[in-house]
């Protein structure tokens, strides 16, 4: 038998998006509530600022537009949902134990 824990994150909750080059292993976090959709607009045609790795994110490409749609939707969702009779909260796997 496995036992596997998740773990509920209410919106409200994200503080900010990081992305992470897969070779170097450098990061960027970037506050969800202020300057995360700018910072995606910025994504197409990328490197790496450490190790110079390409992020193979084209202009304008459909990876480009849809991370850009995650970006705008969680602004919108962190600014609008204080208050509501409706909480979103976003389940994320924690760690499995034998």
């Amino acid at each position: 038998m496995t036992i596997e824990t998740r773990y509920t994150v209410n919106v409200d909750d994200l503080l900010a998006v990081r992305f992470e080059c897969t070779k170097c292993h450098s990061s960027t976090s970037v506050p969800v509530k202020t300057g995360l959709s700018e910072y995606v607009q910025r994504l197409g045609g990328q490197v790496c600022g450490v190790c110079h790795t390409p992020w193979n994110i084209v202009s304008d490409g459909a990876e480009h537009k849809a991370i850009f749609q995650l970006a705008m939707g969680l602004e919108t969702i962190a600014s609008f949902m204080e208050g509501r009779g409706l909480e979103i909260k976003i389940e994320v796997r924690g760690e499995a134990k034998p």
